[in-house]
């Protein structure tokens, strides 16, 4: 049975420049490893914004008519608020 380098090195003229090019190079990685990190910056973002909205949905749940009076809110949307999932703004 062949492996995956055997295959890979018979396919090809085996040159050191053929073998280069299989790997990233330093400019290249360094632009992955931005995109990733503007990636991952994103994704924590996002799951924090959801934290906030589950936790202040959940408050506003709990509040009474005399506190929402407070915050300008009435019970039915207090109640249509509460119900929205922390996806949707």
């Amino acid at each position: 049975m062949m492996t995956f380098t055997a295959s890979l090195n018979s396919s090809r003229s085996g040159g050191p420049a053929d073998q280069a090019s299989v790997h990233a190079k330093p400019d290249e990685r360094r632009d992955i490893s931005a995109i990733l990190h503007s990636c991952w910056a994103s994704c924590r973002r996002l799951i924090t914004e959801w934290k906030y909205r589950t936790q202040s949905r959940a408050e506003i749940a709990m509040l009474d008519e005399h506190e929402l009076r407070d915050i300008r809110m009435t019970p039915s949307s207090a109640k249509e608020e509460a119900r929205k999932p922390f996806w949707k703004e």
